[in-house]
């Protein structure tokens, strides 16, 4: 791995002149040097800015062996000769031994071309005789040193996440939820999923930027480490007891999923030098996004259907109407619940009618109202089958009624929907329509309200969906609706026989019930959100965070929140708080600070009983959040900065001039003539008075 002392002692042990020489071929121009180890790894040199990348350790070659078992085996056991031609580099490893496990006839190709300021990597091929799980290569290609100044790894996670080398702030426990999520971190993460929404990641260093484009995304995985030792052997391990020898680092690594078992095409990765940091590589891949044409504004989707119009600065406003968990105290719901029969009509039919007229009252003028567990069994119950709604919130008169209503008053009226998940016991459960794993055994999913689910094959989802909404918008006046799971997770392999799939006609599938939707005349979302389906989606639930416990400032599950997805997509997408997260009750103060920073509107989950606490509280964010999404929507996020050494102080810029400072800190921070208090916001907008605050932390007596 590359030392602290970086570039300097890299040159020291290997002898380089200029810095950068080697003895085997290289590829080479005014920005970038190219070459390769010994082992067959890659490393290359930013030139202009005196920085190099890689390291020492290849990676690895996962396969099943005799025994049908996965064996994972090192790349240091094979022999890497590497040839130059005109501008490429190839790289074949010869043969694989190691891990107990011998193989002559493996072969392995990849080809590196130089272009200007940067260079494509391309596996061309690989030939094993046993079958294909992953390649992982080029291992910990981006590599930063724990402790240097001015490092950091970022990947697109949700709103975007970024590791730094260092974090200079805190004392004992203070600090500690965002020690927590650098340090000892360890991440596979797939691509073209709500794991990693865009198929791209970077890393900065001593003022070097890179970043990779995954062109070959459906059978990629990014393995992310964050401040974790790694061995020389390249394995990263904890080592909070000095048990282990390494060197304690940041790192990406692509990983290559087989696709049904096999190599089957090149693989593909373009590595760049960016400036300006994350900002830059989020710009850079805008560009990409334009280009492959994922990247359509809300004014395009509007000019296709005009309701989408209606979602520009509408908060969403979620409202459960029914649980009705199965009674199996056996389980535990990965939601959290003990399945133990609990049943309550949280909010029926009439009263959603009964919170539309109260929004309206209170001067609201866009709203969206997505409802959940409307369905006949509650939420999370018998799907695929919906029809008909809940009897006990109200029934198909009820259901009608409500959405007459909220559309009366212009508002979006959403249904939550999903086709993932087929749970057993529903009355129409088949078989036939699930998802295949390589022993032909049904694909499990999860454990929901309803007790274990089975997946569907998203090849025959579209089937389901038809005979659903025949009967839904047969007495429903929709215009909107969401679909729960499906731009959220992984895709999927299915081996049988009548409806085989790879991973890539996966993602085709899912866009093509996305579009069914927007055939329909309707607005349609997703769960968290991923950029394949920009071109189709309004709005996705969870593009900030959520699902489970709350957001805490800067620091969620993995890592700093940073701004990517909107530094590319924020004129194209509606991005809200996934349910469970923002109720209004846990850390308000942080949700819509990081709604100001993003220019979003706001999110509500709630139930009846809530709603009259609640509605002060709604009224004023959405007299806050509201105004300043319609006037940005239109309008690129062209910059981010972390203005503070505890990151809390942060600062967004909009293509019309719009400035947004927050404060999500616990002290007042100064930049300047600017002076911000704790949980405290700043809104600048050309020709339009100031707009600032802050959260109170005082205690209010009756």
């Amino acid at each position: 791995m590359i030392s602290r002392a970086g570039t300097i002692l890299f040159i020291a042990i290997f002898g380089f002149s200029n810095g950068y020489s080697i003895q085997n071929p290289t590829l080479e121009n005014d920005r970038l040097k190219i070459w390769v180890t010994e082992l067959g790894s890659i490393r290359f040199a930013d030139k202009v800015r005196n920085t190099v990348w890689g390291n020492d350790f290849p990676g690895w070659v996962e396969i099943k062996d005799d025994d049908g078992e996965g064996r994972k085996v090192p790349l240091t056991g094979s022999r890497a000769v590497v040839t130059k031609k005109e501008n490429s580099l190839l790289i074949q490893f010869r043969s694989l031994k190691g891990s107990g496990f011998n193989e002559p006839g493996f072969r392995m190709q990849v080809k590196l071309t130089i272009n200007d300021d940067h260079f494509d990597l391309v596996i061309e091929n690989l030939n094993t005789q046993y079958p294909l799980k992953r390649i992982e290569y080029p291992a910990h290609i981006f590599t930063v040193p724990s402790g240097i100044d001015h490092g950091y790894i970022v990947a697109p996670n949700l709103q975007g996440v970024l590791i730094p080398s260092r974090y200079d702030s805190g004392f004992m426990r203070n600090g500690q939820n965002v020690w927590d999520k650098i340090a000892d971190v360890e991440k596979w993460w797939t691509l073209e999923s709500g794991n990693l929404n865009m198929p791209w990641f970077g890393a900065a260093k001593d003022s070097s930027s890179v970043m990779a484009y995954v062109q070959t995304s459906s059978d990629c995985v990014l393995h992310l480490i964050g401040n974790k030792l790694v061995t020389p052997e390249g394995e990263a391990v904890r080592n909070r007891q000095a048990q282990h020898e390494g060197e304690r680092i940041s790192s990406h690594s692509p990983i290559w999923l087989s696709s049904l078992g096999k190599f089957s095409y090149p693989r593909k990765m373009r590595i760049e030098l960016v400036d300006n940091g994350y900002v830059g590589m989020a710009q850079r891949y805008k560009e990409y996004a334009k280009a492959s044409g994922r990247f359509v504004t809300l004014k395009e989707k509007i000019k296709e259907n005009p309701e989408y119009e209606k979602i520009i600065g509408a908060p969403d406003v979620k409202i459960y109407c029914y649980t009705n968990r199965k009674n199996d105290t056996d389980l535990r719901s990965w939601s959290e619940p003990v399945l133990n029969g609990y049943s309550k009509v949280n909010t029926s039919f009439a009263q959603v009618a009964e919170i539309a007229d109260d929004l309206d009252n209170m001067g609201v003028e866009r709203c969206m109202i997505l409802l959940a567990g409307w369905n006949r069994m509650g939420y999370d119950r018998e799907h695929v089958d919906m029809w008909p709604p809940a009897e006990v919130a109200g029934g198909i008169e009820g259901l009608r009624q409500a959405a007459e209503t909220v559309r009366d008053h212009g508002y979006l009226f959403a249904l939550h929907d999903n086709y993932d998940d087929f749970y057993p016991d529903a009355p129409t459960y088949d078989e036939r329509y699930i998802l295949r794993n390589e022993d032909q055994s049904l694909h499990i999913g999860g454990t929901w309200d309803g007790g274990l689910t089975h997946i569907t094959c998203p090849s025959q989802r579209l089937e389901l969906l038809n005979r659903n909404m025949a009967l839904i918008q047969k007495d429903i006046p929709l215009n909107a609706y969401y679909f729960d799971v499906i731009t959220n997770t992984s895709h999927y392999e299915c081996f049988d026989s009548g409806h085989g799939m790879t991973r890539k006609d996966d993602l085709r599938y899912r866009l093509e019930l996305l579009k069914n939707i927007t055939d329909r005349g309707l607005v349609i979302g997703g769960e968290r959100g991923t950029d394949w389906a920009m071109p189709v989606v309004a709005f996705c639930e969870g593009l900030s965070g959520g699902g489970t416990g709350y957001h805490r400032g800067v620091a969620y599950r993995t890592g700093i929140t940073v701004p990517l997805f909107y530094l590319v997509y924020h004129e194209a997408v509606v991005g809200y708080w996934q349910h469970g997260t923002p109720m209004g009750r846990e850390d308000h103060a942080n949700h819509v600070l990081m709604d100001l920073l993003n220019a979003q509107p706001s999110s509500w989950s709630i139930e009846y009983d809530q709603w009259e606490d609640l509605k002060s509280l709604v009224k004023e964010t959405y007299e806050l959040l509201s105004p300043l999404h319609r006037n940005t929507v239109n309008s690129a996020m062209t910059d981010h900065k972390i203005l503070s050494k505890d990151y809390m102080l942060q600062k967004s810029v909009f293509e019309d001039g719009t400035m947004v400072w927050v404060n999500y800190g616990l002290i007042t921070h100064t930049i300047g003539d600017l002076k911000l208090p704790p949980k405290g916001f700043r809104v600048e907008r050309k020709g339009e008075v100031i707009v600032s605050g802050s959260f109170s932390r005082s205690i209010r007596f009756d």
